[in-house]
C-alpha cells in the first residue's frame, strides 16, 4: 500500500483489499471442468479437438493416432482446414464464419487426410468456446470415423441403380404395392409406391399416375376385391399369389383380357408382376373348341 505519516507524526500504511474469492472459485471450477472435459476427451474413441479464434489447433486428444495416424503435436499449431480434404475444403471455408461467430455445426459429413494422405470419411460437429456476452475464444469440434457407414450407403445405393436397371429392363410389368388397412387392421386395398418401365407404360396408355393411386383408384369390378383378398393373403401370410388366365376388362376395350399375375410379399405389401396371355388363352380356348 502506499505509505503517509499522519497527524502524530507515525508512519502509516493503506492497503486496499479487495474480495476475489468468487473470482477465485469461479476460476478452480473452470479448471476442474477443463481437467474433466479432457479426461473424458482423452478417453473417447472421437476424436476431440480444440481451436483459437485464428482456427489453429491448440490441443488434440491422443485418439487422432488410432483414427488418423496423426500424433496430436502434428496437428498443435497448425490451422485445422490443413487437414480437410480438399474438394470438401470449400464447403467447410463457407460455415467457419457462422461457427466462429458463435454458431454450432452438427454432425456434417466430409473428409479429413490421414497421415498417410488418403482421405476418410468423417462426421464432424463443433461448438464456438466463449464466456456469457463475451467474445469467441475458439471451437471445440469432434469427429467420428463413418467411412464404413458411408461404404455401406454407397454399396446400397449402386444395389439400388442396379435393381432399377434390371427392373426397367424388364419386358413384364412389375409394380411395389403397400398395404392400407382399415381402424381394425384389414387389409382394404393397396397403394402404388413404385413401378418399373414397362409398368408405367402399361398405366400411362390408361392416364393412369402410379404413385400414390391405389388399385381400387385405378381398377374397376369386382373382380378387383378377389386380386385384392388374395395380395392381402400373401402379406399376412407369406404364401405367393399365383393366377393363371386372370379375366379382367378393361374400360378402354370391349373385349375382356386375361393376364397371368404372380405376387410376393415386400414388407407390408407386395412386389407384384403381370403377363397378357390374352393371345394365349384365345388361342388355347379356339383350339379346345374346334
Amino acid at each position: 500500500g502506499q505509505p503517509f505519516i499522519d497527524s502524530d507524526g507515525q508512519h502509516r500504511r493503506v492497503v486496499r483489499l479487495r474480495d476475489v474469492h468468487e473470482q477465485v472459485k469461479a476460476e478452480q471450477e473452470l479448471s476442474r471442468k477443463e481437467a474433466q472435459f479432457r479426461l473424458l476427451a482423452e478417453n473417447a474413441s472421437d476424436l476431440v479437438y480444440q481451436t483459437d479464434v485464428s482456427g489453429n489447433i491448440v490441443w488434440v486428444s491422443p485418439s487422432v493416432t488410432a483414427m488418423l495416424g496423426w500424433r496430436p503435436e502434428d496437428l498443435v499449431g497448425k490451422p485445422s482446414t490443413e487437414f480437410v480434404f480438399p474438394e470438401d475444403l470449400p464447403r467447410v471455408s463457407a460455415i467457419r464464419p457462422g461457427l466462429y461467430a458463435g454458431g454450432d455445426i452438427t454432425a456434417l459429413t466430409i473428409r479429413v487426410l490421414t497421415s498417410t494422405g488418403q482421405p476418410l470419411w468423417v462426421s464432424l460437429s463443433a461448438r464456438a468456446i466463449r464466456e456469457p456476452l463475451g467474445p469467441t475464444q475458439g471451437v471445440i469440434a469432434s469427429i467420428r470415423d463413418i467411412s464404413t457407414l458411408v461404404l455401406a450407403t454407397q454399396q446400397a445405393e449402386v444395389a439400388a441403380r442396379r435393381l432399377r436397371a434390371t427392373t426397367d429392363s424388364m419386358l413384364d410389368p412389375l409394380v411395389t404395392l403397400t398395404s392400407v388397412r382399415d381402424d381394425s387392421g384389414t387389409i382394404t386395398d393397396f397403394v402404388y409406391v413404385d413401378a418399373n418401365h414397362a409398368a408405367r407404360l402399361v398405366l400411362a396408355r390408361h392416364a393412369l399416375i402410379v404413385t400414390d393411386l391405389s388399385v381400387r383408384q385405378t381398377s374397376r369390378g369386382a373382380v378387383i376385391g378377389d386380386l385384392i383378398e388374395r395380395l392381402a393373403h400373401t402379406v399376412e401370410t407369406g404364401e405367393p399369389t399365383v393366377l393363371d388366365n386372370w379375366e379382367y376388362h378393361l374400360e378402354s376395350e370391349l373385349q375382356p383380357r386375361w393376364f397371368d399375375i404372380a405376387a410376393t410379399r415386400l414388407g407390408d405389401g407386395v412386389s407384384m408382376s403381370w403377363r397378357d396371355v390374352s393371345e394365349r388363352f384365345v388361342t388355347a380356348r379356339a383350339l379346345a373348341e374346334s
